[in-house]
């Protein structure tokens, strides 16, 4: 008995130009706790685990590394029914640049540091007792690039509370500190794509000379404990964002459905420090049954003489009104599902209060896609018709996508 995985690549981000390598995929059931580890070919991708049962149990994980990244190219989180031997992992590759801008931490309000009673001892004793800190606020920062290969540099400035022997003191304080980041490595939970560790702290509060090497070593955990979580929240939701044009570059299903679900994950390969922001390459994946094959299907009725090919259209995210985002919209040949470049988008919203028109324009790309940044907004008049005298009529803002030779499409949104 052997359970296998076959892998299928659609490599939209260029990862992969010179070859795919041998991936390795750690599958861990539970319970009782078993760890399989097996490794493709780069002829063959397929994950082979001989003493597996087909399928494995009722709870696992499954991670798969690129040792190319190095990092993730595939996390599950929690399986709970797995699919039958051949499974298929599907994914799709993408690279998105990060200006350091996208991920800058807001402040106010500022972040407050609490340090833990073992921290403020092993400062005191590096200093003689002369200073014991036990709090910190950091009321500026900034990020940028480091002297440090692939970190970032943090420069913030702030308040510290602290003791002088017993004597209780604030002063201001400035430094900064490297942060590193690394794929998260952990198949359990998806949703966090990055991990964050701090390195190079240098602190000067206003009264001292720079602290003693012992000294930054015990703060700088806190640092990277309290800097990890907004920064990863910042990251993670850029990243979040690359998803859904990943998502739709990718083919339709022969049923035309969209290949990757809202379950499908989203792992990072690799993340580059550039002097501008940072390079990440992002793989989106999921783990499916091999679909039956299809029955052959019955022969299509000619079409009327006078009939027009059809558009197949989608957009993304979920359509919201009175928040500003960018819509990916993309169009596809109802007939065959290949995307269709140069077809016109119009997105028509109103503005607010008053209501005039509003419309913003674009031209699909070689993969038919397109995105347009809007605030959907609708349009109230009194009603004109007299059964419903003194009530407002709505006109919603719409979609229109036309493309010579082809039916135009419509939808209100």
């Amino acid at each position: 008995m052997a359970y296998t995985i076959q892998l299928i690549v659609f490599d939209r981000g260029d990862l992969y130009t010179a070859g795919f390598p041998a991936f390795s995929g750690v599958l861990t059931n539970m319970p009782p706790i078993t760890t399989l580890v097996a490794t493709t070919t780069p002829k063959s991708l397929t994950l082979s685990y001989p003493s597996a049962p087909d399928p494995p149990g009722t709870l696992g994980l499954l991670h798969v590394t690129d040792p190319t990244g190095p990092g993730d190219f595939f996390r599950s989180g929690p399986i709970t029914a797995w699919p039958p031997s051949p499974a298929l992992l599907q994914v799709g590759t993408g690279r998105v640049g990060i200006p350091f801008e996208r991920i800058r931490i807001p402040i106010p309000p500022p972040i407050t540091i609490n340090l833990p009673g073992h921290v403020a001892a092993i400062v005191g004793a590096a200093t003689s007792g002369m200073f014991i800190p036990f709090k910190l606020t950091i009321q500026r920062l900034k990020l940028g690039s480091s002297p440090t290969a692939g970190a970032i540099r943090a420069r913030f400035s702030g308040k510290i509370w602290y003791t002088t022997l017993i004597l209780p003191r604030k002063t201001d304080f400035s430094g900064t500190v490297d942060l590193t980041l690394t794929p998260s490595g952990d198949a359990a939970t998806p949703t966090t794509f990055v991990n964050v560790t701090a390195s190079n702290l240098s602190l000067s509060p206003d009264f001292i000379t720079p602290l003693s090497t012992g000294a930054l070593a015990a703060l700088a955990p806190a640092f990277s404990d309290t800097l990890s979580g907004p920064l990863t929240t910042r990251i993670n939701s850029t990243i979040s964002d690359l998803a859904a044009s990943v998502r739709m570059s990718v083919p339709l299903t022969p049923s035309g459905l969209p290949l990757f679900s809202p379950a499908a994950t989203i792992s990072v390969r690799r993340i580059a420090v550039v002097r501008s922001g940072l390079v990440v390459d992002a793989v989106l994946g999921e783990l499916t049954a091999t679909p039956a094959s299809p029955p052959d299907p019955a022969p299509e009725p000619e079409p009327e003489p006078e009939a027009r090919p059809q558009l197949l259209v989608r957009i993304e995210p979920q359509p919201e009104e009175e928040v500003t985002q960018t819509y990916m919209v993309s169009v596809r040949n109802a007939a065959d599902g290949s995307p269709l470049k140069d077809a016109t988008i119009t997105i028509t919203t109103f503005t607010p209060v008053i209501g005039n028109t509003v419309t913003a324009s674009a031209l699909t790309d070689v993969q038919g896609l397109a995105a347009l940044e809007v605030t959907l907004r609708s349009r109230f008049r009194p009603s004109s018709d007299p059964t419903h005298t003194g009530e407002l009529q709505r006109t919603p803002p719409t979609l229109l996508v036309t493309k010579q030779g082809f039916e135009d499409f419509l939808l209100k949104l």
